[in-house]
């Protein structure tokens, strides 16, 4: 095959995309075309769904040589416009069930390199042989009108089919492709066995993996497309010309179902030299509860961070790395690459009468096991391993959904940030040396704010920790109301990096439900139902979950947090809930939740900086505060005072004085000294009370130092 490559063409050509786009669009019948931007290191990420493919032209040529660019050669759902109607936004994309009918078989073949690097003249020319044989062994005999087109580092062989989405068509084109895969791929090339329904390289566009160099240049992708319409290809014509392999057999061990096959998954990674960085007890695997574990690195690339390893309840076992060039990697790829995990196998047998099965896809059909509701034995409950909470800042900020309210103008908003910007950075929370935070991926959605708003905001706080910002933290100024696809976002960015470690919205009001248009019911059932889903999610994924809200004038004053402004569905659905007051340059936050002990805690800010600092718990400071202001007043009054006197001087309560003087003198070593009729002064060393209300002899002076107020010592006239 002679190379679809021309000189000269590294310069975007809008026509050839628009080409491209109509073509695909009038052989699948769509109404709709995804665009998808990928950015490197999936940053700054956007999805758009075009019926205008001039437009859509227009928006892609701003991203073509600066991030990969897709498009969805299938029909898929026209509704999904509404998302992003001809234009692109940080909205979800097409999932496999978005996709209404199969149009094309494609054929990847990628030469065998270095990962994340652009092929050579050599390499792709090994691609380009291996797809001629192909066409020539297969698909020309089979009489199918296939098209031929480049990826820009690799070829790609479509043939038109016509499918329904079903699992028996899915079924059948994995089939082929296997076939192709154990047929033609050598020591050059590798057939792609994945299937990806949703999108496909977008020909006209720029490939820009790795480094581009004379030896292995950046290349535009390319596409030969036929003057008509081709005809659709029945896959089953293949039957005798290529050997199609036969799917695996499934096993037939037996396990029971309340004992089923477990690998005792930490001690198979450690003796592998796998370093674990987070561990998720409650991961969701399609409908079914288990535990992921995130690796440190890839084994397959170690400059990949995004590789995890997972087990079920049911004992099933995956492997995935989110990153492109891993996407074929499964478990068992896995296990090849790093060892058989047979030695670290056991059955956990139980009591009861077992029934047997014979493999994992029968054990899903039996309710009982797969159900998110069979209840558990609270005996096997309590002899479970479940972890302890994860804190996103010890002792305050725990995993799960927190709503973190205030007055506008409050700095609600900017200790958001401190806190935002000491997960992404592994510091000290408002500089507490008590309260260092692990540090992880963060995402600030900073709903209120423009991007320079935000950078001057970010950049005054960065000048108070001690590293600078690293790739960890991602922020975006637009969000979609959370039943409208904002949580979907969420959902998308959490499951591309795999250490997040915190979520902020800033602030709920953008992204709550318009009323009880939702589900026709009251605003509280709306503001529970996707504060649910939040909160659901936030403690499955064992993930931080930050929303910013307002406050309103309480009509209970027993209970601070009625402040909260909105239905009782914003108290009622959160797992932690935080109010900030302030006053100045002081400023209180009340805690309150189900995994954090209620507390109230005391910070003073800095205007310069917006850095919050935590002085402690807000009774203690307030606490010694008083204790100095009562003891300087008895510094400056050489007599005998009663707590009103005292209460009149400070502007302070009879009782709040009262309870004061009390702890003052009521150990042997206190610093005040009571007297008959309730008077205080301070006290010395060996004097006697009296109703003279002398002490010790006249004039005589003590030193005294209250160990617990202050680091100077007093001298005290008596």
């Amino acid at each position: 095959m002679t190379s679809l490559i021309k000189e000269g063409t590294l310069e975007f050509d809008p026509k050839v995309v628009e080409n491209t786009l109509g073509f695909f669009a009038a052989y699948s019948g769509t109404k709709c075309t995804e665009i998808r931007i990928i950015g490197k290191n999936n940053r700054s990420n956007k999805i758009g769904f075009y019926d205008q493919y001039q437009e859509a032209v227009e928006r892609i040529k701003q991203f073509d040589g600066h991030a990969a660019i897709y498009f969805s050669p299938n029909r898929i759902n026209a509704d999904l416009k509404r998302r992003a109607c001809n234009s692109l936004e940080p909205v979800s994309g097409t999932k496999d069930n978005d996709v209404e009918r199969l149009c094309w078989l494609v054929v990847d073949i990628d030469p065998c390199r270095p990962s994340d690097t652009p092929s050579t003249d050599d390499e792709l020319g090994h691609a380009e042989d291996c797809q001629s044989r192909i066409i020539k062994e297969v698909f020309q005999p089979a009489g199918a009108e296939i098209v031929k087109a480049m990826s820009g580092n690799g070829t790609h062989t479509l043939v038109p089919i016509d499918y329904p989405n079903e699992e028996e068509s899915t079924a059948l084109i994995k089939q082929v492709l296997e076939s192709l895969d154990a047929k033609y791929s050598n020591q050059h090339v590798k057939v792609d066995t994945q299937f990806n329904k949703q999108v496909l390289k977008l020909y006209g566009t720029l490939a820009v993996k790795g480094s581009h160099t004379p030896e292995a240049p950046y290349r535009r992708a390319e596409i030969e497309l036929p003057d008509t319409s081709p005809k659709p290809f029945d896959l089953h014509q293949l039957k005798d010309l290529l050997p199609l392999v036969q799917p695996k057999p499934k096993s037939q061990a037996t396990k029971p179902v309340n004992g089923n096959y477990q690998l005792d998954m930490e001690a198979y990674l450690s003796s592998n030299g796998l370093e674990v960085s987070k561990t998720n007890r409650q991961a969701d695997m399609h409908g079914e509860s288990g535990i992921r574990w995130t690796l440190k690195s890839c084994p397959f690339n170690s400059d990949h961070a995004e590789a995890a390893v997972s087990q079920s309840q049911l004992g099933k076992l995956g492997f995935h790395c989110f990153h492109d060039s891993c996407q074929g990697n499964d478990w068992q790829s896995f296990k090849t690459k790093v060892g058989d995990p047979k030695p670290f196998s056991n059955y956990r047998e139980t009591p009861i009468k077992q029934k047997t099965v014979t493999d994992t896809a029968d054990l899903t059909n039996q309710s009982t096991m797969a159900s998110p509701y069979a209840p558990i034995k609270l005996k096997d409950l309590l002899g479970m391993d479940l972890g302890e909470v994860d804190w996103i800042i010890p002792d305050i900020l725990p995993e799960g959904l927190t709503v973190l309210a205030g007055r506008p103008k409050a700095g609600k908003s900017i200790l958001a940030l401190n806190i935002a910007l000491s997960v992404a950075n592994g510091s000290y929370a408002f500089m507490s040396p008590e309260h260092k935070c692990q540090k992880g991926d963060v995402l600030y959605c900073a709903l209120e704010d423009s991007n320079r708003r935000f950078k001057s905001r970010a950049s005054r706080l960065l000048e108070t920790h001690d590293s600078d910002i690293g790739d960890n933290f991602e922020m975006l100024t637009s969000l979609p109301k959370l039943h409208e696809g904002g949580l979907d976002v969420i959902k998308d960015w959490y499951h591309k990096h795999p250490l997040a470690r915190l979520i902020v919205v800033d602030v709920f009001a953008r992204i709550k439900p318009r009323g009880s248009k939702r589900n026709s019911g009251t605003l509280y059932d709306d503001e529970y139902l996707i504060l649910e889903e939040l909160q659901k999610f936030a403690i499955q994924q064992q993930l931080g979950v930050l929303i910013v809200h307002h406050t309103r004038k309480s009509t209970n004053p027993d209970n601070i947090f009625d402040e909260i402004s909105g239905s009782t569905a914003m108290q009622g659905a959160p797992d932690t809930l935080m109010i900030f007051k302030r006053e100045a340059d002081q400023g209180k936050l009340f805690i309150q939740g189900r995994d954090v002990d209620e507390q109230t805690l005391a910070f003073e800010g800095d205007e310069s900086t917006g850095l919050w600092t935590l002085l402690g718990k807000a009774k203690d400071i307030e606490t010694s505060n008083e204790r100095k202001e009562i003891m300087e007043v008895f510094r400056s009054y050489d007599e005998l005072l009663s707590p009103k006197k005292i209460a009149d001087i400070l502007g302070k309560s009879v009782s709040s004085v009262s309870k004061m003087l009390y702890v003052l003198s009521k150990k042997q070593d206190a610093p005040l000294k009571k007297f008959e009729y309730g008077k205080y002064q301070l006290a010395t060393f060996g004097g006697k009370s009296g109703k003279s209300g002398k002490t010790g002899k006249s004039g005589k002076t003590y030193d005294y130092m209250p160990s617990d107020l202050d680091n100077s010592y007093h001298s005290y006239r008596c």
